[in-house]
């Protein structure tokens, strides 16, 4: 059959374009378990993953069989014909499930056929299989793996027919006699130099115990497999089985591998164990997975041993003889299968299956926040403050150093009712007493005068700090109260009147006291009393201004009364209140040599002392020059 390149190249685009929209899947092996063609991971299918399994090798080796001798009687040795176009294809179907994560159950049905063209074509079934596998427990990735694999097979299949040895322990030398030649059925036989007791079963319970190693090194498997065959037939020689594979991952999808592969007989291995002596090849490969389970894999397998020829007879068909070589130079291993979970795993057990759990080793904590994907959040909304601690586990703490160990963001620290946004002073409280209480800060100070608002008694007019009663926080714009401000109070602190610009009214100029008697209007005195009042200093006053005025004038103070005491009496209170005058404008400054104090008494009234308005006028101050 012709194969073009351009059939080839469409092949390739198909199987890639599987890749690109695939999952992970185990490469399953032809067993039905997790590994190769003809190696096993230590690796499981994992719980409930079911597999169906469909896989073949075929060989069109011509030097495989070179020689069929057929005769009609043990006597007759007429025909002698070379065969040049045997062809061998063995197919397995499989069945496995993974009872747990970590514990696999397998069952395998083998189909045979024998293909040539000068003989009809023979087919059997070999014996049905029963495999486990046990692999140390624990779910989380890990470079090692170790399991223990078994495998039982039933005598259920074909035996007696056709024209290839399935098993190199089926093949066991027959006796010899004491010429040397083979006994076959007793007989002795010059044509052939060995026996086979079967081509596709034993015909016996079979069993097989392997110990497997992995080491999963992400892109690069390494699997170790080392155990024995044994068959329940003494005739039958069991096996020892060593295998060693390389797999390259450069996808989850895809992958290179090759395996060694070694089968030696117990008996040849008491003989001096040699590799090169029995079943010994190499199977280097591809292997596939698809979007939907399915997976593929597809190798070649080429003998290393040395491959002895040797002549063996049919048991069942006596008149056919063979000379062959122990195993096929080369075969083809093609296998196609699906794979499936029955129910999708949960290591975590979180009821989240792990194709979708982005932890699948780490239970989600079911808090009511992102809850499906798997991974447990231990710090919600991922303010480094953990959410067994966190007062406000979906609220990120908003770490303004204020009560940041709580988890809670505090959106209004100082819970004036501004939010910490809008606020100056967030870890103040505003004192809302109308003065700018919508910037967050409470204002101590309102109108910035150095008087603290709680001492201020105009805490929004600030104080004008002008001496005047400074303490009480309001501004005096009037200290003297004359309602003349003091912004234009050229005298601020003392009463005065608009003409003069807030000062006191100015005084006229001093005038002269007269020469001659002058009598002092206003003066008074109450009853025998010589004390001054305030209306006498007053007018005493305007004395002194005009002795200032006229530093040569010299007066005389002459007190009067009326007649109501006696003369000697009345002349004593005058001088008491003459003298009284005098001390006064000496006080004052005006030196006492210009003064003089006389008490007159009742002797010269000026009015009437019958009457009240008399007596009044009687009573009185004058003053008289003397200079």
């Amino acid at each position: 059959m012709r194969f073009s390149l351009k059939k080839m190249v469409r092949v390739l685009t198909i199987l890639s374009s599987l890749t690109v929209y695939s999952f992970s899947e185990p490469f399953i092996n032809q067993s039905g378990q997790v590994g190769l063609i003809q190696s096993s991971s230590a690796q499981t299918l994992g719980r409930t993953r079911l597999v169906f399994n469909l896989s073949s090798d075929f060989t069109y080796d011509p030097g495989y069989i070179s020689l069929l001798l057929d005769r009609v009687s043990m006597e007759d040795q007429t025909l002698v014909e070379v065969i040049t176009d045997a062809g061998m294809l063995n197919l397995v179907t499989s069945a496995s499930f993974g009872i747990t994560s970590f514990f696999d159950a397998s069952v395998l049905m083998p189909v045979h056929f024998d293909l040539m063209s000068s003989y009809p074509p023979v087919a059997g079934l070999g014996d049905i299989e029963f495999d486990l596998k046990l692999r140390i427990p624990g779910d989380k990735p890990r470079v090692f793996h170790g399991a223990l694999q078994t495998a039982l097979s039933f005598p259920s299949g074909t035996r007696y027919t056709g024209y290839f040895i399935r098993h190199l322990n089926y093949y066991n030398e027959s006796p010899v006699d004491s010429t040397g030649l083979r006994i076959i059925n007793g007989v002795p036989d010059s044509l052939v130099n060995g026996s086979v007791v079967s081509c596709f079963t034993s015909s016996k319970f079979e069993t097989e115990f392997l110990g497997l190693i992995s080491l999963n090194f992400k892109w690069l498997l390494l699997h170790l497999n080392s155990g024995v065959r044994l068959v329940f037939d003494k005739n039958i020689d069991n096996l020892f089985i060593m295998a060693a594979a390389l797999e390259l991952r450069p996808s989850s999808n895809f992958a290179f591998f090759t395996e060694l592969r070694s089968d030696t007989r117990f008996s040849n291995m008491k003989n001096g164990f040699t590799l090169l002596n029995d079943h010994f090849r190499i199977n280097p490969g591809i292997a596939l997975t698809a979007f939907n389970g399915m997976n593929m894999t597809l190798a070649g397998s080429f003998k290393l041993s040395s491959n002895k020829e040797i002549s063996y007879r049919d048991v069942e068909n006596s008149a056919k003889r063979f000379t062959t070589k122990l195993e096929p130079s080369w075969k083809v291993a093609f296998h196609l299968g699906w794979s499936g979970l029955l129910v999708q795993p949960d290591r975590d057990k979180d009821q989240i299956p792990d194709i979708s759990d982005a932890c699948p080793d780490d239970p989600e904590d079911i808090d009511g926040f992102q809850d499906n994907d798997g991974c447990p959040d231990l710090d919600n909304d991922h303010d480094a403050i953990a959410d067994a601690m966190d007062k406000c586990p979906n609220e990120a703490e908003d770490m303004d150093d204020f009560e940041d160990d709580d988890g809670c963001p505090d959106p209004d620290n100082d819970n004036d009712g501004i939010l910490d946004i809008y606020d100056k002073c967030p870890n103040e409280k505003e004192d809302f007493d109308g003065y700018n209480d919508h910037d967050g800060c409470p204002d101590y100070d309102n109108d910035n005068d150095n008087v603290p608002d709680s001492l201020d008694k105009c805490p929004l007019v600030p104080e004008d700090i002008d001496g005047f009663e400074d303490d009480d926080g309001c501004p005096d714009v009037d200290n003297d109260m004359d309602g003349i401000l003091d912004n234009a109070d050229r005298c601020p602190d003392v009463p005065g009147v608009a003409e003069e610009f807030g000062c006191p009214q100015r005084k006229p100029p001093a005038k002269e006291i007269k020469r001659g008697r002058v009598i002092l209007r206003g003066i008074s005195f109450s009853g025998g009393n010589w004390a001054l009042n305030a209306e006498t200093k007053i007018i005493l006053d305007d004395v002194y201004e005009s002795m200032l005025a006229f530093p040569d004038i010299k007066i005389e103070i002459q007190a009067h009364t009326d007649n109501s005491l006696s003369r000697e009496s009345s002349a004593q209170l005058c001088e008491k209140r003459a003298k009284a005058c005098s001390d006064y404008l000496i006080e004052k400054g005006i030196p006492s040599y210009r003064l003089r104090a006389t008490g007159i008494g009742s002797a010269m009234p000026i009015a009437d002392n019958n009457s009240v308005h008399g007596r009044q006028l009687n009573n009185r101050i004058e003053l008289h020059r003397f200079d």
